[in-house]
């Protein structure tokens, strides 16, 4: 489940180990239709990275990384952000809804 699905491509880390290749080769099987791309990580590669020995390996992922998770908080300025609020027990049928610009316009 380690992946990011954008645009019809299933971006998928690789370890550097022989898995990767299985791992690639399952997501092929798992959805047909979409491209299949494996993303490896280096430090040779990005420069602006921040190493941080104890919370990375020697590919910059670390052992159980998820993509998924380290790409979340990458936004488009252009977006909106909603969140939503559970209605509370004092007023169960009221649902509060925020949206708000992050900076650009569309």
């Amino acid at each position: 489940m380690n992946s990011v699905i954008l645009n019809h491509v299933v971006y998928v880390p690789r370890y550097g180990i022989p898995e990767d290749e299985t791992a690639l080769e399952q997501w092929c099987t798992a959805m047909p239709v979409y491209e299949i791309r494996g993303y490896t990580f280096s430090f040779d590669k990005e420069p602006h990275a921040v190493r941080n020995p104890r919370n990375t390996g020697p590919t910059g992922w670390r052992d159980g990384d998820v993509l998924h998770c380290r790409v979340r908080g990458v936004f488009d300025p252009r977006m909106r952000h909603v969140s939503v609020r559970r209605p509370g027990p004092e007023n169960p049928s009221l649902v509060r809804v925020r949206a708000e610009g992050c900076g650009g316009t569309r």
